[in-house]
């Protein structure tokens, strides 16, 4: 279900982007080093923008650059300039960007004459970076420091097709008493890297306490995970929830209390994001971020819980109209029932379910489980004794379990890889424990790898054997009855005493509830398996505790 309403209004924090200029060839190039020589090396202006006046400072710094071959470029030397700008007024000193402009052109090359990557176009490049400013006042500050500096500010108008933002940030600052439902053991950032696709850099989750509670927490995540978690969404991302390192002491000063924030880095993703999506990216990092605090339980407006955000001059604890932004349901339980059936169709479709005699899916699956989550595919044919072409094949079966990406193979999450092991692990047991069977034709064995119980042989205050069978959750969707049945056909076609199973009990979860087979004295079966399950009056208890 989603919702389009007044909801709390984030703030920028870090900015990082690349404006490029092409319009006007390298005249600002020419006119910033025109400025430099100037003023002797520096400069520094103030200009008015709406009721606030601001500072900029122009400076230089040696680039390595060899001049360009060209008759228009008479420079002996190549200069790249900074200009910085902040306003006079800044209770907190944070808010300020810096600009760092270096010339383009085709064929550039250093001093030492080594040939340097560059796109085919002619003017600048610059660098934009810095906190506390939407992203469309980078060019606007640019353009009036520049003017202020005597510099054309028509120089940098019209930002060219491969302008971009590498890295931005938004954030809202949470009451301390209240920001731990977002992290630690348990919490949404907990329960969305545990889902987040495994793959080296892009998975990321740290939790450092050792300056309080809450301290440094990130959970970072790839772009896939981005659109599972939302649909339409498209950039990986990270989560932060952290506290200054040396934070006061006193609960009514703003930097007592932790950011949560949501952050855009070009590492996380395989690209930047265009300058002209700018929009489209901060309404992905609001949205996120605001989804996250709902699924943490927290208020998405500031007037439903007058205590739980904090302002801090920046942040302004206020609502807006967000009309492109929708809340959702928590996805995350949706998403890990989704892979706890994946995790089972992969087992279920790996054959008799003894580890040794498996075919090569299990085989590699075993190794993943036993020796860590991610594998170069080379070592992982090395272990199996199989080619790298075989492996390949493996990942492509099992794509549902296993990604590929840069040579090293990976379950698609810790979930994926825990239900993983926990299933090859009970199909081994079921195997080795399966002495009444008929060897690699073990039907009960298949059955345990497919379903993936945990198999008790009595009950400890039972008069007779009769089997327990602890399944643990169980996907919404799931048919106990008619499992439990096919549990029965295996466990008689495998030679065992078919009273043994029909006076056992089963317990599940499912559907947030705890539920079990009904062992009622004459029910028949004992209910199992001929019975429909009946929901125990514990619901929602551990399953051991369920009877």
């Amino acid at each position: 279900m989603s919702e389009s309403r007044f909801l709390l209004e984030t703030a920028v924090d870090e900015f990082g982007g690349n404006l490029i200029y092409t319009g006007n060839d390298l005249l600002p190039h020419f006119a910033l080093d025109k400025a430099v020589k100037d003023a002797d090396g520096s400069a520094r202006a103030r200009f008015d923008r709406g009721d606030e006046t601001w500072v900029a400072t122009l400076s230089y710094q040696e680039s390595g650059l060899a001049p360009r071959d060209h008759p228009d470029y008479r420079l002996q030397t190549v200069r790249e300039h900074r200009i910085t700008v902040k306003p006079v007024e800044d209770q907190a000193g944070k808010r300020r960007a810096r600009f760092h402009v270096a010339p383009r052109w085709p064929d550039m090359r250093t001093t030492d004459g080594d040939s340097i990557s560059t796109p085919d176009i002619v003017g600048v490049n610059v660098r934009a970076q810095g906190a506390k400013l939407d992203f469309g006042e980078y060019p606007e500050l640019l353009r009036g420091g520049a003017e202020a500096l005597d510099i054309n500010p028509a120089y940098f108008t019209g930002e060219h097709s491969y302008s971009n933002i590498y890295e931005a940030e938004t954030y809202v600052r949470v009451n301390r008493s209240k920001s731990g439902r977002v992290f630690g053991r348990g919490s949404v950032m907990e329960r969305i890297f545990e889902l987040a696709a495994e793959s080296g850099k892009y998975r990321k989750l740290v939790e450092d306490d050792t300056g309080g509670d809450g301290f440094m927490h990130m959970a970072a995540f790839r772009p896939e995970t981005a659109g599972a978690l939302i649909s339409g969404h498209e950039y990986g991302k990270r989560i932060k929830h952290y506290l200054l390192k040396n934070p006061p002491e006193d609960p009514s000063d703003p930097l007592y209390h932790p950011k949560v924030c949501m952050l855009f880095k070009k590492s996380l993703n395989t690209s930047t994001v265009p300058w002209s999506d700018k929009a489209g990216l901060r309404r992905e990092l609001d949205e996120q971020l605001l989804n996250l605090l709902s699924w943490a339980g927290l208020p998405t407006r500031p007037n439903e819980s007058s205590d739980t955000y904090v302002p801090d001059g920046y942040f302004e604890d206020t609502d807006t109209i967000r009309p492109t932004i929708s809340l959702i349901d928590d996805p995350t339980p949706d998403i890990k029932r989704e892979q706890g059936t994946a995790v089972i169709k992969a087992l279920a479709g790996l054959g008799t379910g003894n580890p040794d005699l498996n075919n090569s899916d299990a085989e590699a699956l075993q190794v993943m489980a036993d020796g860590g989550q991610v594998q170069d595919v080379t070592s992982l044919a090395e272990a199996i004794g199989r080619s790298r072409r075989t492996v390949y094949r493996i990942v492509d079966r099992l794509s549902d379990l296993l990604t590929l990406e840069n040579g090293a193979v990976a379950f698609g999450s810790d979930y994926l890889a825990s239900q993983a092991r926990h299933g090859l692990r009970h199909a081994r047991e079921a195997f080795e424990n399966d002495g009444k069977g008929s060897g690699e034709s073990s039907a009960w064995s298949a059955w345990c790898a497919e379903y993936g119980p945990e198999v008790s042989d009595r009950f400890p205050d039972a008069d007779i054997t009769r089997v327990k069978l602890e399944f643990g959750e169980i996907p919404d969707e799931a048919d106990m009855e008619e499992m439990l049945k096919e549990g029965l056909t295996a466990w008689i076609r495998s030679g065992r005493d078919k009273v043994e199973y029909v006076a056992g009990r089963a317990f599940w979860r499912q559907n947030g509830e705890g539920l079990s087979t009904s062992d009622t004295p004459g029910s028949r079966a004992g209910g199992m398996p001929d019975t429909v399950p009946s929901r125990s009056t514990t619901t929602g208890s551990d399953l051991k505790s369920v009877r």
